[in-house]
């Protein structure tokens, strides 16, 4: 597959560690697979678990670049053995008790109460928010 200057492989010691996304402000690397094996959780576990193991998950401006480069990006990923993306958290908060959730089947955003469970995919942020 050809790869653009905005989405190509990441490698870390050889290995693939994700999908490498580049442009303007933004430099971020979305992992192979959904965090914890794909466990679904609520937002607020989610947001903590992250936390505690040092990892992040796309803000708004990320998920947007993700959304518009979903197709490369899911084949990319299949490609190097990772999954497709799912429908995830992300930790942009909507309101009070909602949050975002990118439902990557049909490639939009959406509120969610945070006490719903969903999947996570952690993402390396390459430069210093």
């Amino acid at each position: 597959m050809e790869t653009n200057k905005i989405i190509s492989p990441y490698f870390e010691n050889g290995t693939f560690a994700g999908v490498r996304v580049c442009i303007g402000d933004e430099d971020f690397v979305i992992a192979p697979k959904d965090y914890n094996n794909g466990e679904k959780m609520t937002w607020y576990d989610a947001m903590d678990a992250l936390k505690a193991d040092r990892l992040s998950t796309f803000n708004y401006r990320q998920i947007c670049l993700t959304m518009a480069y979903r197709k490369e990006i899911d084949k990319m990923l299949e490609d190097n053995g990772g999954d497709k993306l799912n429908g995830c958290w992300i930790r942009e908060e909507y309101a009070y008790s909602y949050a975002l959730l990118y439902h990557s089947y049909h490639g939009f955003l959406d509120s969610c109460h945070k006490s719903f469970v969903f999947s996570v995919r952690p993402i390396k942020n390459l430069k210093e928010e």
